[in-house]
């Protein structure tokens, strides 16, 4: 009997741990299938926006009735304006401050559109067919001095703007002369930067023409890197609400990044561990390097001339909250600015100026301590042919986006170009259609954090919490899903990439400002599929 019990009890013993070990396979496998079920769907959810995506950038080029049908508008100018445009020169200037971020607009021009393998797919030869018409010429290097005779002057001294000032008035009246070929047809010019020193010159021509134009029911669309000029009003957006306030006449396109693809061709086409051990590895969290002020006299003059948004990020940076970070901040110095105003000094709390700190063993130059102020000579020493810069793009995680001049600026674009999460100080999500291209295709909020001034100036002890809460606590998955689209979005934002959608989409966003603007004339059906918002 007892031998009998033994067993008996024995058979029960492993009859309970192969019970036990069986639950603990099921749970194990009940996890596991619940981790590739939510990796099925994130991957799931990826791929819809993906083709959500890509079905809303081909829905108007795949069918060639409704798709963009462009024809470049220069035969029918004058000879001397083609003539004008032909001896533009971007090599000219290269001096001036972002010289290069300026040439977005030589991608639109008619030699570089018809090297294109999407030419056809696009283009059309004959003015009655097409429903966009495109000026073909660099206005921006027309209003920087780098056509014709030029205008070449230091800042704050008047220029010669007669040569421009008649190229573009016979540019005006041919658009009006061909106003009724051009009726019900959109015109796209691609103006990229407008110069505020021509803006008293020309602000008055564009908007009446454009208004005469209008009353003909010619739609004019302007590119440009943001809706506004310096904050202010473009001259060619009417003051009519025929085309809604949100679906105005500017073109929001990207700046065009002042180095070649090489450049940054090791950041591309990284599957998604490789970018996020490489976002792993970057020394450094927050990168800001931008200007204190586009005024050589603001020095001279004080605090007021400065862009005090991002004097005050200096002041965040050394903040307790962030700087056991390891933030890269610097702002640079006008050449002509040598010693800080008073009231400058006295805002920023004496700041600390950049210098070359010494390798204790070796004696070698190293990286400056950050934050601090770089005056030009110091730029020269610490950051020539960039190189600092360019440590700082790809070194930091997250890019800080704080406004200037404009709210956005060339250094965004240099930083998608190194796979960098961009934080914007000042664009809310409900106006990104106002200074990001293409933002009803493209879902920024999904690769960018955007926080409101007064949150981010906080004072006392909650000053810079929220970019440290952004730094520290955002979950891993959501870094992954972020740099994810990032990386696929990339290319659909900067021009010189391979595979780049940039100039399809320009056009692609005139059609359909086209589109509504033939849809509230009543000219056409279907328009409900043609909504812009």
């Amino acid at each position: 009997m007892m031998a009998t019990r033994i067993i008996l009890n024995r058979r029960i013993c492993l009859l309970s741990f192969l019970l036990l070990f069986f639950l603990y396979l099921f749970f194990i496998m009940k996890i596991q299938q619940v981790w590739r079920n939510y990796v099925k769907e994130m991957e799931r959810k990826n791929k819809i926006d993906k083709k959500i995506y890509q079905e809303t950038l081909l829905e108007v080029s795949k069918d060639p009735k409704r798709g963009p049908k462009v024809y470049i508008f220069d035969n029918e100018l004058e000879s001397k304006v083609v003539k004008y445009f032909s001896s533009c020169n971007e090599s000219r200037r290269v001096h001036i401050k972002n010289a290069k971020s300026e040439l977005g607009a030589k991608y639109f021009t008619r030699s570089s559109l018809e090297s294109q393998e999407w030419y056809d797919e696009y283009f059309v030869d004959n003015l009655a067919t097409a429903n966009v018409v495109l000026v073909p010429f660099q206005f921006t290097l027309a209003l920087t001095g780098r056509c014709g005779i030029g205008t070449e002057a230091k800042y704050g001294m008047p220029k010669d703007n007669s040569e421009l000032l008649e190229i573009f008035t016979s540019l005006m009246n041919t658009l009006l002369e061909k106003k009724d070929s051009l009726r019900r047809k959109a015109i796209f010019i691609v103006m990229f930067k407008w110069s505020w020193r021509w803006y008293e010159y020309e602000s008055g021509l564009i908007n009446e023409t454009l208004t005469k134009l209008r009353q003909s029911e010619v739609f004019v669309f302007i590119g440009h890197f943001e809706v506004k000029i310096q904050k202010n009003r473009a001259p060619w957006e009417l003051k009519d609400d025929f085309l809604e306030k949100d679906l105005d006449q500017t073109v929001v396109l990207p700046y065009t990044i002042p180095f070649d693809s090489n450049t940054y061709g090791a950041y591309n086409d990284l599957d998604i561990d490789a970018l996020y051990d490489d976002f792993q590895r970057r020394s450094h969290s927050v990168f800001y390097m931008g200007s204190a002020s586009s005024r050589p006299d603001a020095c001279q003059k004080g605090i007021k001339f400065f862009y005090k948004n991002r004097l005050r990020s200096m002041i965040l940076m050394s903040h307790a909250n962030l700087k056991d970070l390891n933030p890269f901040g610097i702002v640079l110095l006008h050449e002509e600015c040598e010693k800080l105003s008073s009231d400058v000094q006295k805002f920023t709390n004496f700041p600390e100026f950049c210098s070359p700190q010494k390798e204790k063993k070796s004696g070698a130059s190293k990286l400056p301590l950050f934050p601090c102020f770089m005056t030009y000579n110091m730029s020269k020493q610490l950051n020539k042919k960039n190189s600092l810069y360019f440590h700082g793009l790809e070194n930091s995680k997250f890019n800080l986006m704080i406004e200037g001049g404009t709210m956005t600026s060339a250094k965004y674009y240099d930083s998608i170009a190194f796979n960098m999460i961009n934080i914007f100080v000042g664009i809310e999500e409900e106006r990104i259609n106002q200074y990001l291209p293409y933002s009803d295709v493209i879902p920024y909020k999904k690769f960018s954090f955007f926080i409101k001034p007064g949150d981010y100036f906080k004072s006392g002890r909650e000053r810079g919490r929220n970019i440290r809460d952004i730094v520290i606590n955002t979950p891993e998955q959501q870094i992954k899903d972020m740099l994810s689209n990032l990386s696929f979005y990339k290319s659909h934002i900067l021009y010189n990439m391979k595979g780049s959608r940039a100039v399809q989409n320009t056009f692609d966003q005139v059609f359909k400002k086209w589109k509504h603007a033939m849809c509230r004339l009543k000219a056409m059906n279907e328009c409900d599929r043609f909504e812009i918002g």
